[in-house]
């Protein structure tokens, strides 16, 4: 309680300090306690993972759920949400070759769950990020990560609502796997010679979602209502220059 409590407060460094005394206290008295040590270990990456230790994090938590699998098998509750937690850590640390790797054999464990489980539609929103983060990505890799997200986005919508505080973040994945996609097409054809990168601070959720696609009639209208309220603001100004 003490450790989490100041987790809370941002003391990062006081709490590591605590979850590591509480887990050499642990491993000491209950050696056989899985779910106690795993339970620390857990806290303990959350700190190095905070603290920018993001290698030593990754460790412990892979550490974690080889102890689960070997235990409990792979397709028991505790392994699966330790799974998730070390698949989001790869994606974390950009390890997006191992992401792929691990979320592959991953999704075969949770099968199981169903299409429309949360933890089934978040792993398969990581297996996208693992696609479509890799620099190296292909244009097919680019293409599965597209529809992927896209998929995910009806099913997140339908289960999880789109008032959830996460939507936004599929959004955007959504948003710039599409834009990558564009992006890759324009290098295929070279109308485009350099990698894609994010415009900083560009929003481009709010004008992919919500702008009128170029052509269309909508655009057309406030096309036309602009340019109409020009040509009255400059004979207004004429006007009263010549009067």
């Amino acid at each position: 309680m003490l450790a989490n409590g100041l987790g809370c407060v941002k003391l990062v460094r006081e709490s590591l300090q605590v979850n590591e005394a509480l887990l050499a206290q642990k491993l000491r008295d209950h050696p056989n306690d899985t779910d106690g040590i795993c339970l620390l270990e857990n806290n303990i990456a959350t700190c190095y993972n905070d603290l920018g230790r993001h290698e030593e994090a990754l460790g412990l938590l892979k550490k974690g759920y080889e102890r689960y699998v070997s235990l409990l098998g792979p397709k028991h509750e505790r392994s699966i949400m330790a799974g998730q937690n070390y698949g989001t850590m790869l994606l974390n640390v950009e390890k997006f070759a191992e992401a792929r790797s691990f979320l592959r054999q991953y999704a075969s464990h949770i099968q199981g769950l169903g299409e429309n489980h949360p933890v089934t539609i978040r792993a398969r929103w990581s297996y996208a990020n693992a696609l479509q983060g890799d620099p190296g990505a292909s244009m097919d890799d680019l293409l599965e990560a597209e529809a992927t997200l896209a998929s995910v986005l009806t099913a997140w919508a339908r289960i999880m609502g789109l008032q959830h505080p996460e939507t936004p973040h599929l959004r955007a994945a959504l948003v710039q796997a599409r834009t990558k996609v564009a992006h890759a097409r324009l290098l295929a054809t070279g109308e485009a010679t350099t990698s894609f990168e994010p415009v900083p601070g560009l929003d481009l959720e709010h004008v992919v979602i919500h702008g009128f696609p170029p052509g269309s009639a909508e655009a057309t209208c406030c096309f036309l209502v602009f340019w109409s309220c020009a040509a009255v603001a400059l004979a207004w100004l004429v006007f009263f220059y010549k009067y």
